[in-house]
């Protein structure tokens, strides 16, 4: 009795009884990865003691998150209690280290504004305003080409918070269509959105990861007599994302051939259409 009310407290939300016992052994699979792989496995090649441990934690987590099961908060909350047990971080550095980290601070805005504009129904709303738009009506190829575009330009220009805001679209796209969420069509999708999004943020080089790469590159460039023309890489980068994205809607949703000509169905009287609520 106390077996299965232990188990209920980690069980997450859908999970059959009949699975429980490989949930239970890829749980045991996980903690060991992560507590104690790194304690009993001796250092070797200099690795350090903490290095192992690292290791360790980073195969544990991989090993959980590549289970849907587990979700993504049990994984990243284990690795957070055991990054905290090596001798790597102080809690008050590894709280600065994540949570005070730009990038997380601007997702967790993002998720924010996100599910703002998903509760107030604006992204149902901009979602049937996309699929009901005459010249997109009847050309299935064409609105993947298009949204894959509106990726690349928030990608372009709200980086990390535009792959966000473009994967909660795509999922009232998906509702409003009616397809499966784990269906070819919405993975191939979200594969397509981010790929476009992840070229878009490349096209700005004095912003985000571009800067990084250029800032390590540049003085090796300038020493060998090299220089960059920031002009001709944006250049560079958007003639790339055109051949980019004339192909990938075709190829990415070639698997989905029977979902996604049902666009061509769709209009204005499709669907029953109600304003954004205010707050």
């Amino acid at each position: 009795m106390y077996g299965n009310h232990a188990f209920a407290l980690w069980q997450p939300p859908g999970i059959k009884e009949q699975h429980r016992d490989a949930y239970i052994v890829k749980l045991l699979v996980g903690l060991f990865f992560i507590f104690v792989f790194g304690r009993v496995c001796p250092p070797w090649g200099g690795i350090t003691q903490t290095g192992i441990q690292a290791i360790g934690i980073f195969f544990g987590l991989i090993f959980l998150l590549s289970n849907s099961e587990f979700g993504l908060i049990l994984p990243s909350l284990l690795g957070f209690l055991a990054v905290l047990l090596t001798d790597a971080y102080t809690p008050s550095s590894l709280m600065a280290a994540t949570f005070g980290n730009s990038t997380v601070v601007q997702i967790i805005f993002a998720y924010v504004l996100c599910q703002t504009i998903i509760s107030t129904g604006a992204g149902e709303f901009i979602s049937k305003w996309l699929l009901t738009r005459k010249v997109l009506r009847g050309k299935p190829y064409l609105f993947c080409f298009v949204f894959f575009f509106a990726a690349w330009v928030m990608g372009a220009f709200a980086k990390i918070g535009g792959i966000v805001f473009v994967l909660a679209l795509l999922d009232s796209l998906i509702d409003n269509l009616g397809y499966e969420k784990e269906g070819s069509f919405n993975r191939w999708m979200s594969l397509g959105s981010f790929v476009s999004a992840c070229i878009g943020m490349a096209l700005i080089p004095f912003q985000g990861l571009p800067l990084v790469i250029f800032g390590a590159i540049l003085s090796a460039m300038a020493q060998s007599g090299i220089v960059l023309n920031y002009a001709v890489y944006m250049l560079s980068i958007i003639v790339f994302s055109m051949m980019e994205r004339s192909p990938l809607a075709p190829v990415f949703l070639s698997s989905a051939r029977s979902a996604i000509f049902s666009i061509a169905s769709f209009s204005k009287e499709s669907f029953t259409w109600s304003n954004p609520k205010s707050f």
